[in-house]
């Protein structure tokens, strides 16, 4: 589990934001491909009213990026609600793989979905919070000289949030 809390000022603003991140993993030690399976839960807080003199949103931290939210790089670590379930396995020596399950969802409904590089609010909060779900599969194969070729997929389907807010 990783909490951080951060605290200060933010321009004019008073900064009271939070991030974590859990994962739970279960290995099948007596399975063949020695299957991992995993669920992790990341939070970062978003900021309900953004005219009230408080700074809510949480920004990431430690260069966190596509290995905790998703491998199609849609989110930053800040305002988003992450839900996933994972599958990974070693078919055979040099071969391993990963699926990935995820949805998303914005803390705050009145806050920013913050995609590369556009930012898209709802500042009713009308539009829900449900974002989307994707689904990520990697690959990875050793090759001589220490090399690796990876080889994955990802799908991601928005939600309410999303279909309201987002262009095409």
């Amino acid at each position: 589990m990783t909490y951080i809390r951060v605290f200060g000022d933010y321009s004019n603003d008073e900064l009271k934001a939070d991030g974590y991140h859990v994962l739970l993993v279960y290995n099948f030690k007596r399975a063949g491909m020695k299957p991992r399976l995993s669920v992790e839960y990341s939070v970062a807080s978003g900021d309900f009213d953004p005219t009230d003199g408080d700074h809510g949103t949480f920004a990431g931290a430690f260069g966190a990026r596509d290995k905790i939210y998703g491998r199609m790089n849609l989110f930053h670590w800040k305002n988003i609600k992450d839900a996933q379930v994972n599958l990974e396995g070693k078919p055979w020596k040099g071969c391993c793989f990963k699926a990935e399950f995820h949805q998303f969802r914005v803390a705050e409904k009145k806050d920013v979905w913050y995609l590369n590089p556009t930012e898209y609010r709802d500042k009713t909060g009308k539009s829900g919070d449900a974002v989307g779900k994707e689904l990520d599969i990697v690959v990875k194969f050793d090759l001589p000289k220490n090399n690796e070729l990876q080889l994955g997929f990802g799908h991601f389907r928005p939600g309410e949030f999303a279909k309201e807010m987002a262009s095409d």
